[in-house]
């Protein structure tokens, strides 16, 4: 409605539902700060080029061929005629799979006659799908933009159809072939987009637009005066048999994402109404399947004067699509304007914490290496600062300590030793009792354990020889069978994760059994500290397996022992099971590693870290300004993911300000 000034008007509302939840959302947070710049975090599009110089086409074809190309420091001008193009190869082919846009940022020069160009793009198949730019004017700092899906035609179809945006080989800058209009572009970008979503408006909501444009009716009888609205034009619909509606959107259904209104979510359809005759009106919602949402504001609240009436109303599930309609109750006219649907309010801004310190960086050589930094105020007494990082991935923090010193303490990864004596079985006469370095425990009533070279055809997976684990209960229902072996104990650390390991082999698998290995943990007095674990493992064939298993010694154990165990049940005739195991492993520490002082020393520069809480499915453009009124990108867009983000920047003149950007999808 422009600049119009409506009359003073009550509010007047029916609530459906109480709960408004929001769609777009736009709120800044500022803070002052001192600082320059921050990497990118994440991606907001996929550039195909930037035109950044040296660039040069590929090559050129038809009128292309004699025009005359000019590679600026960060754009790439064309002077050619509209019949040719020119091509450039991606290599390495790019990914732009998620994006739904192409976006031209260019210079139409003085010189440009022509009205249109293309965009051709390639992909690893073959597919060339061509993009008409149409309607082209003189003018600098242009972005022109087309969804992918509106595509002119497929020069080649490839060999799949479609165009794959995941692998992408080349672009066309191409003239149209219609004429040989000279062609004056600069171009500056060509990159592919997610396009902000923007939701449908009802058309002619004010009824400005004679005659009711936008608007239809399948019952009552509508005019448009010019004069006597809310103010100016105003759509007055009149009932004399049954009810009348007037439907927005041309009296076409409408679907609900369209208007940016998901299942469930609230939202406000707003409208000033006065009665002309008889009763006040409402609003109604028709969709297919026999969805009818009709409201009536209350038949004493309506008169002859304009009130605004707010309806809340909740997305249902099904339908996807509804009409949106003025209703006049029978027998009575009623007049409409200024209707609308109102976008929910947007939620509050997240609360931002700035903080001062330093940023450190420091040079990690080693990926497998662990690095700490230390701070101290006096160069003697050293505090650690952050967490201990893993390798070489992460090399610089933000310390809010303002520590006036640094270093960077670097450890080797500690020596790893077996922590299971005779892991191979080469050494130990197992059959004795109590073996060197294994123990045998409840070989009953046909279970036995036993080392050798050979067991019939097979032989160990390395060295010698290999543990052989059997039970065995010929026919006449014999009582249960049982074998098991356990290493002598192993000194661990409660608390600290392992990796278990073993060679297996099942060779024989007649009857029933469930070969298991086992875990008994015991504390500094030597008792058994939590139930045993015990894991099967007779899904192994016939085949040397390499089984293996992670776990975390409980709190508190001091030493453990590794084991197999065989049973039968007890009433399981003619068993026949047998197992071999070799190559048992238990890493754990035998030499610490070593630490010593990075002879580079870190870089502490005074910074700021500016923080907030995210959300997920929302997205988060940090921007800064000198000014507080020239705004630019500070760093890249930021997904929420539910945790708390941050951006750093040094303190260096100028003073600057900054605030977030937040935007729900």
């Amino acid at each position: 409605m422009g600049a119009r000034t409506p009359k003073p008007r009550s509010e007047k509302t029916i609530n459906q539902s109480k709960i408004v939840k929001s769609h777009t959302i736009t709120k800044t947070l500022t803070g002052l700060i001192a600082s320059a710049m921050l990497a990118a975090v994440s991606q907001a599009e996929v550039t195909l080029s930037d035109f950044t110089n040296p660039f040069a086409l590929t090559g050129t074809y038809v009128q292309w061929d004699t025009g005359t190309f000019t590679s600026g420091a960060t754009a790439f001008r064309v002077q050619a005629g509209a019949s040719g193009g020119g091509f450039k190869d991606l290599v390495p082919a790019i990914n732009a799979s998620g994006e739904d846009t192409i976006s031209v940022k260019l210079d139409v020069n003085a010189g440009n006659v022509a009205d249109k160009f293309n965009i051709v793009l390639f992909d690893g198949d073959g597919t060339a799908r061509v993009y008409r730019f149409e309607g082209i004017a003189v003018g600098d700092n242009q972005t022109l933009t087309k969804n992918v899906a509106n595509f002119l035609q497929d020069n080649a179809a490839g060999t799949v159809p479609g165009l794959d945006l995941a692998n992408l080989t080349a672009f066309h800058l191409q003239g149209t072939f219609a004429n040989s209009d000279a062609m004056d572009l600069t171009f500056d970008k060509l990159s592919l987009v997610v396009a902000p979503f923007v939701p449908d408006t009802i058309i002619n909501g004010d009824f400005e637009i004679a005659n009711g444009a936008g608007w239809g009716t399948t019952q009552g009888t509508p005019t448009y005066p010019t004069t006597g609205g809310n103010p100016d034009g105003n759509a007055v619909l009149e009932s004399s048999g049954g009810f009348a509606v007037l439907y927005a959107f041309n009296n076409a259904e409408k679907t609900f994402a369209s208007l940016g209104l998901s299942p469930g979510d609230t939202y406000i359809f707003q409208l000033d109404m006065k009665v002309i005759s008889g009763d006040i009106g409402g609003i109604r919602l028709e969709g297919p399947a026999g969805y009818v949402v009709d409201q009536f504001a209350p038949a004493n609240t309506g008169g002859s004067d304009w009130a605004t009436y707010s309806f809340e109303l909740t997305v249902p599930n099904s339908p996807a699509q509804a009409k949106f309609g003025l209703r006049t109750p029978n027998g009575s006219t009623v007049a409409f304007d200024n209707v609308m649907i109102l976008q929910p309010p947007p939620p509050g801004a997240p609360p931002v914490t700035i903080a001062t310190g330093n940023l450190v960086n420091w040079t990690a050589p080693s990926a497998v290496n662990t690095y700490q930094v230390q701070g101290s105020q006096d160069g003697a007494n050293w505090m650690a600062v952050g967490p201990l990082f893993a390798g070489n991935s992460v090399t610089s923090l933000f310390d809010p300590s303002n520590s006036a010193f640094y270093q960077v303490l670097e450890t080797t990864p500690p020596t790893l030793g077996n922590g299971v004596l005779n892991p191979g079985f080469e050494t130990s006469d197992i059959s004795s009792t109590p073996a060197d370095d294994w123990n045998t425990l409840n070989q009953l009533n046909g279970g036995s354990v036993t080392v050798a070279g050979t067991f019939g055809e097979f032989t160990p997976n390395g060295g010698s020889k290999m543990l052989i684990v059997e039970v065995l209960t010929p026919s006449g229902m014999p009582p249960a069978a049982v074998a098991e072996v356990r290493s002598t104990p192993i000194a661990i650390t409660g608390g600290t994760n392992y990796d278990f390991s073993f060679q297996a082999a099942n060779v024989v698998k007649n009857g029933g059994s469930n070969p298991q290995f086992s875990y008994f943990f015991f504390n500094g007095s030597g008792q058994v500290i939590n139930p045993p674990v015990f894991t099967s493992y007779a899904s192994v064939g016939s085949a040397w397996t390499l089984v293996q298993n992670n776990f975390t010694a409980p709190a508190g154990a001091t030493s453990m022992t590794v084991g197999f165990f065989m049973p039968t049940g007890a009433n399981d005739p003619d068993v026949n099971w047998v197992s071999l195991i070799d190559d048992v492993s238990l890493p754990t520490p035998s030499i610490p590693g070593d630490t010593t002082i990075l002879e580079t020393p870190p870089t502490a520069t005074p910074s700021v870290e500016i923080s907030w809480p995210t959300v997920t499915g929302r997205t988060y453009q940090p921007k800064s300004s000198v000014n507080l009124v020239n705004w630019a990108d500070f760093g890249g867009s930021i997904n929420g993911n539910g945790q708390v983000s941050s951006i750093i920047d040094t303190l260096t003149p100028p003073s600057k300000f900054y605030r977030i950007l937040q935007t729900a999808p």
